[in-house]
């Protein structure tokens, strides 16, 4: 299945819009620049309109040139917080600047790094400097370092807390006292930015600094139309503070509609003359040709469909060309191509399971225009069966036929009326579609072609009853997802937040497992920036979804995301990436079972390893960030409810090595609910003759449990007040005691 989560083209000769000459000029422009103070270039487009695909071929032709221009590159999307945004802003410049081999690059990069923690340090004591001191004078004191409060350097003590990010914005507090006897050198730098030289002061050396480059810092900042208002303020006045340094050159990536409203609470409404005073060069990236466009999406098509002129008949000439007309005029932007492509390949997918197609490509093809770019048309559509089927219409069923058009219409704009109509009609020829300003009824259609029963039922076509449901099957059973919807989560997949939300509400409408097929079928097509987001979304996401084992089988949802999981990972060809992947998603997920399951399953012996091969050292880290979830889920009262408790504390055993796991399993069987939940965590369930039969691990309840406790504490509960399956748990423990018992006795 040929599905891509719109990937932007990176080089420029693969450039087939048009848009080379475009992107050569500016980049030109930017290695010819030289000026006293910043450049800020912004480049305009709507959503899919190639913005990224521009940016890339500049990047490109600046290499391709040789031009000594150095880029940062900075997404602000990937930043969820505001102070997360402003850091990363700061230490992307550095990181180009320090990439330079001249002298006067470095000198810049360790001033820059100077100016951007004094404005960090300043910003910090601003907004909450009584609330941060006083933390940081009760963390030294409760932390054993009370010679620091009788020390002259007290307050270069406080300063470089705050500055190694000790206490950041919220007041939080992290444990970093142990690294601070050892960080002198960054205490004297953060003296320094604090005392010794003023902002402006610091402002100044680096203008002189960055005077003496040979070639400017390039700073590309894309997707900026999908960050939130304040995010969108918060870089923008990021870009006017720092506007003032010579050979800087920002190029902003926008749609500017959208940023213009996010700056209106900035200036008053008039967020339009607020970008105005920051953008110098305002360029609209080049309409992309339409003859381009539709060349692009008829290849694209032409390929899908295996279609060959010399081979089909005429009569499917034509109605190809009916088609694609009717079809081209839906497409405006690339992402529209790629979006109905996407679809056509994935319709296309589900339905080559059969040795033959099992229906008619030209109809496919038009049934996936409607579905794209008419979707309630496209739900609609099989409701009207035995409507849609018919070959003849009598009087009795105008009001049918009215009704049917009147929805039709009312789900499209006049301009594009005509062409959906010439898609109906070339699906149901023989329905008299009919324009809104015409009384009679009439067949509306790009030709005068009807057909006949048999010719329906003999190609395949839709427009027969016997094969109408075949073209919906795919998309409009229970527990499945239709392809619109897959097609919008392909393009949310690089951002983990919005993936995380869409399979939560897809495991609130019961159809995960589906999602979750779907995408185990186009792991391979993925690009790499979406694995990462995507596995971790996955580890989000799998305890919510795990159910309570009822059956002597894991749930199918369990199993597909490990083995999902287990794919992306192998996806990755290099080990060093493979390995870099699922240790960020380990540490960024807020998960348990997966992670957890995942790390285990990496462990030297086990059969169904994702990374492979990782030594001690590689492992450690793994084991302790989900260690550290563990006991944090404990801490917060939520371990003791989650459905695979028993497989998470003996992991928290193995992987402790003290006693915090059996103290926290005592703690916890001290309630009636505690004590049945602990009882029960680790079962054995398979079938017989029977049914399902279960049988209590006590193997393995010993490690994290004293038995013995456990019995004293069930004595104690009242039998008959407990639920009946608080009985079947409290039954099967006990049953399990007294085989353990007569096996002693036995041998």
């Amino acid at each position: 299945m040929n599905i891509s989560p719109d990937r932007p083209i990176e080089l420029i000769k693969n450039d087939a819009l048009g848009r080379k000459p475009f992107v050569q000029s500016v980049a030109a422009a930017i290695s010819g620049w030289r000026g006293n103070e910043s450049l800020t270039i912004a480049i305009s487009g709507p959503w899919g309109s190639g913005k990224s695909s521009v940016k890339n071929m500049i990047r490109d032709s600046l290499s391709l040139s040789q031009s000594a221009v150095q880029v940062a590159e900075f997404n602000p999307w990937q930043w969820a917080g505001q102070a997360q945004l402003a850091e990363a802003f700061f230490r992307e410049i550095e990181i180009a600047l320090g990439r330079s081999p001249s002298a006067d690059s470095r000198k810049s990069a360790a001033k820059w790094r100077l100016y951007s923690a004094k404005l960090r340090i300043g910003r910090l004591v601003t907004q909450t400097a009584s609330n941060m001191i006083t933390r940081v004078l009760s963390l030294i004191v409760g932390s054993g370092l009370a010679w620091a409060v009788i020390s002259k350097h007290l307050i270069w003590t406080i300063v470089f807390l705050l500055f190694t990010g000790i206490i950041v914005a919220g007041g939080k507090v992290f444990d970093a006292l142990g690294e601070f006897a050892s960080s002198w050198a960054q205490l004297k730098e953060a003296q320094a930015a604090v005392h010794e030289t003023s902002t402006e002061d610091i402002k100044g050396e680096l203008r002189q600094l960055l005077k003496k480059l040979s070639a400017p810092i390039l700073v590309i900042i894309d997707d900026i139309d999908r960050l939130t208002a304040p995010q969108i303020g918060l870089l923008f006045q990021l870009i006017k503070a720092n506007a003032d340094f010579p050979n800087l050159i920002y190029l902003l990536l926008m749609e500017r509609a959208v940023v213009e409203e996010a700056l209106n609470s900035q200036a008053s409404g008039n967020g339009k003359y607020y970008l105005g005073k920051i953008v110098q060069v305002d360029l609209d990236l080049p309409t992309i040709p339409r003859g381009k466009l539709i060349e692009m999406l008829e290849r694209e098509i032409l390929a899908m469909l295996d279609y060959s002129p010399t081979i089909d008949s005429d009569e499917e000439d034509h109605r190809l060309s009916s088609a694609l007309t009717a079809i081209s005029p839906h497409v405006k932007t690339i992402r529209s191509v790629h979006r109905f492509t996407n679809t056509l390949a994935f319709d296309l997918s589900s339905l080559r399971g059969d040795a033959s197609l099992g229906v008619n490509k030209i109809d496919l093809l038009c049934l996936a225009a409607v579905k794209v770019f008419h979707p309630q048309v496209y739900r609609q559509l099989p409701k009207e069966k035995t409507l849609l089927t018919e070959s003849h219409f009598p009087d009795y069923q105008r009001k049918s036929v009215n009704r049917l058009n009147a929805f039709v219409l009312s789900q499209t704009s006049p301009d594009e009326q005509s062409y959906l109509l010439a898609l109906l009609a070339e699906l149901f020829p023989n329905f008299p579609w009919k324009m809104e300003e015409e009384e009679d009824l009439f067949t509306h259609h790009l030709s005068s072609r009807t057909v006949t029963e048999n010719e329906a039922l003999t190609t395949l076509s839709i427009c027969h009853h016997k094969n109408f449901d075949r073209y919906f099957e795919q998309t409009i059973q229970d527990g499945d997802i239709s392809a619109e919807e897959f097609d919008e989560l392909i393009e949310f997949l690089p951002n983990q937040a919005k993936t995380y939300s869409r399979l939560c509400d897809f495991h609130q409408r019961g159809i995960l497992l589906s999602v979750l097929e779907r995408l185990l079928a186009c792991v391979d097509n993925f690009d790499s920036g979406v694995l990462t987001p995507l596995l971790t979304a996955l580890f989000d996401i799998s305890d919510e979804c795990l159910p309570e084992w009822e059956s002597a089988q894991r749930p199918p949802t369990d199993r597909l995301l490990l083995f999902l999981s287990s794919s992306i990972l192998q996806s990755i060809q290099d080990r060093t990436e493979r390995l870099e992947t699922f240790s960020k998603a380990v540490e960024t997920s807020t998960g348990l079972y997966l992670p957890v399951s995942k790390v285990a399953l990496e462990e030297p012996g086990s059969k169904r390893q994702a990374v492979g091969g990782l030594s001690e050292t590689e492992l450690a880290p793994l084991q302790r960030n989900c260690l550290n979830r563990i006991k944090s889920w404990a801490e917060a009262g939520k371990l003791i409810n989650h459905p695979a408790l028993g497989y998470i504390i003996l992991r928290w055993q193995e992987w402790s090595q003290d006693e915090t796991c059996r103290s926290w399993v005592a703690s916890q069987i001290n309630s009636k609910e505690g004590l049945i939940r602990i009882c029960t965590s680790l079962e054995n369930r398979h079938y017989d003759q029977n049914g399902m039969t279960y049988s209590i691990r006590l193997d393995l309840l010993e490690q994290i449990a004293d038995l013995g406790h456990i019995v004293h504490k069930l004595k104690a509960l009242n039998y008959d007040a407990l639920t009946n399956k608080e009985k079947q748990g409290v039954d099967r423990f006990h049953l399990a005691m007294q085989q353990r018992l007569k096996n002693e006795h036995a041998s």
